[in-house]
């Protein structure tokens, strides 16, 4: 068994600084209270996909050649210049700016940190312990991200201002960017986020991977629920929101509507992540009820879209309590699933076409995450929210069945 050491905290701490982003919970309120439309929303969802993937093979270049740990310092200053200027911003045009920013940002941290834990597991003999160790440090994100959806919801009652939130939110980035400054040198350099890559490479090799009907199904697979999960999980709020003007109880009335949500927004987010980090703790647990990992991954998929269709017409026929369930319930089997898609990758790609198909599955969740959340935003402006959600999880989960992974891992 692994050893948790001081550097084991050090990751754990590392997630639960990142997710203490306290504008999370009220994000879309923020954007619709600015004038903007779910379509725009979707856009700028998409903003943020397509410039973190224009920026992969820049950003593992410059990981490459001066370091790891300077990859995610320059995340976190481009994510603090994105939280800026979303508290000052007040239209669409700055929004994109502020996005570009989170994009580029997202591009220079995704798969650096995890890179870090996997080479630290390696020297010290603990690489067969990955995806109950890549659980517990996920799990702390979690944590971080219940007790941030409570500091916020005490600012917001307090301040009544969703852009002040981002300020706030600088003062966690400032303490992980001293944290990852702290981290050994060796793992700075020790190993390559991209081995060798240029974009006419990654190009040939995206072309090749699609060519190969079995890996891209399983790339297809590990990709869907991340984009779907990543374009959906924000329609939880206005969810929320109408619940929280519904609810009539006593001890509330004496509240604003918008210190009701407020509160109701803090307290379901708060739940959402003591779950999804018990969720991420558990999920090795899962894969001894199951044949195989790929088998717990396609149920795992097929389950999480059915709960979105759930979602959807409990919401359209304003059964509200019932569709933050079923949201709530997204939110814990994508917790569960993501540490066995990790493994499930690392597993079956030793072979020499291991980087081709991490950068290739990137640019597939990339591609997933824009369209979904432009054809998400846009049905809900057209149909409505629950109807929106319906559909988009009807149209995925009859692309799932052409992607289901095969039982036989190699």
């Amino acid at each position: 068994m692994y050893k948790k050491d001081l550097q084991y905290y050090k990751f754990c701490l590392y997630g639960f600084l990142k997710n203490l982003r306290f504008f999370e919970p009220y994000f879309i309120l923020f954007l619709l209270s600015t004038g903007l439309n779910f379509t725009q929303i979707g856009a700028l969802y998409a903003t943020r996909e397509i410039v973190t993937n224009l920026l992969e093979i820049p950003s593992g270049l410059f990981a490459d050649s001066l370091g790891r740990k300077k990859s995610l310092l320059l995340a976190y200053i481009l994510y603090i210049i994105s939280y800026i200027i979303f508290a000052v911003g007040q239209n669409f045009l700055l929004f994109i700016m502020a996005m570009s920013f989170y994009g580029a940002a997202d591009s220079f941290r995704s798969g650096t940190h995890k890179s870090m834990i996997y080479k630290y597991l390696e020297v010290k003999g603990w690489s067969q312990f990955k995806v109950d160790y890549y659980g517990h440090t996920r799990s702390c994100s979690q944590l971080g991200s219940a007790l941030s959806s409570l500091i916020a919801a005490a600012l917001l009652f307090v301040i009544n201002n969703y852009s002040s939130v981002f300020y706030f939110t600088i003062i966690p980035y400032i303490l992980g960017f001293l944290l990852i400054s702290s981290y050994p040198n060796w793992l700075d350099k020790g190993g390559k986020k991209h081995k060798n890559l240029s974009f006419q490479q990654v190009w040939r090799d995206f072309i090749d991977v699609l060519k190969r009907i079995e890996i891209f199904k399983i790339l297809a697979n590990l990709s869907l629920l991340e984009a779907y999960h990543k374009s959906l999980k924000d329609y939880i709020q206005p969810i929320i929101k109408q619940l929280a003007l519904g609810v009539t109880l006593v001890y509330l009335t004496k509240f604003s509507d918008k210190q009701r949500v407020t509160i109701a927004l803090g307290v379901i987010y708060f739940v959402i992540y003591l779950l999804t980090a018990y969720a991420s703790r558990r999920s090795v647990k899962l894969l001894k009820y199951s044949t195989s990992q790929s088998a717990a991954l396609n149920l795992l998929l097929i389950l999480t879209l059915i709960l979105g269709l759930l979602s959807g017409a409990f919401y359209y026929l304003k059964m509200y309590v019932l569709a933050i369930i079923a949201f709530l319930s997204i939110f814990v089997v994508h917790n569960l699933r993501k540490p066995i898609a990790v493994a499930f990758l690392n597993k079956h790609f030793k072979t020499a076409i291991f980087t081709s198909a991490i950068s290739t599955q990137n640019q597939i969740k990339s591609l997933f995450t824009a369209f979904l959340s432009l054809l998400l935003g846009f049905l809900t402006d057209k149909m409505g929210i629950g109807l929106g959600i319906i559909t988009t999880s009807f149209i995925l989960l009859a692309f799932s069945m052409f992607v289901k992974i095969q039982e036989q891992e190699n």
